[in-house]
């Protein structure tokens, strides 16, 4: 005697159910595998036309790339870069100071640490009367004096300034001016670098 299955709502919700565990347990078991359990992300990229076209695939299923593809491979993690720059140093200062033409005068400093640094400053430079002159440096880095004509009038110039440095143990740094005029700016920033060449 045949037994007629009968379909309730309460069997019907159970089956659903079941099949919805089971796509669901097969798409996470998918979507584990890229990356792979090492790690890496595989890939198939297009080796023909301009496009160059990637794929990503989950190399347990696709074991290798189709006909006109190569195989490219990567860490999602990627190798450990280099160390970059560590510390920025920034002073600023709208203090005038008059510039003497027989001595030089102190217009800025900075605190730095030991270590190695790129130093940029800026140096903002006006003249009352006559045509000036002014020359600027910074201590503790040899051949970095720039200078500047000022013009009369109240005529502004700004004299830049780049140095690289090393200090063996933590130092002031200044930017010294001569010449005649006044300034209206200073600026000095330094950023640390591994190792200057």
């Amino acid at each position: 005697m045949l037994r007629r299955f009968t379909r309730t709502p309460l069997r019907a919700a159970a089956v659903a159910a079941l099949l919805l565990a089971a796509v669901a347990g097969t798409t996470s078991i998918a979507l584990a595998s890229i990356p792979d359990s090492h790690g890496v992300i595989h890939g198939c990229y297009q080796t023909k036309g301009t496009a160059h076209n990637l794929k990503v695939i989950n190399n347990k299923v696709t074991a290798h790339c189709p006909r006109g593809y190569s195989a490219l491979n990567w860490n999602q993690a990627g190798p450990k870069g280099p160390a970059g720059l560590s510390h920025g140093y920034s002073t600023e200062s709208i203090d005038g100071h008059t510039l003497g033409s027989s001595s030089e005068t102190v217009v800025a400093t900075a605190t730095l640490p030991a270590g190695s640094y790129i130093v940029n400053a800026t140096v903002t430079v006006t003249a009352a009367t006559g045509e000036n002159i002014a020359q600027c440096f910074i201590t503790n880095a040899s051949g970095n004096a720039s200078g500047g004509t000022v013009s009369a009038n109240n005529g502004i110039t700004t004299i830049p300034l780049t140095a690289g440095l090393t200090l063996s143990a933590p130092a002031v740094i200044a930017v010294q001016c001569a010449g005649s005029g006044e300034t209206l700016g200073e600026n000095i920033t330094a950023i640390a670098v591994n190792d200057l060449n």
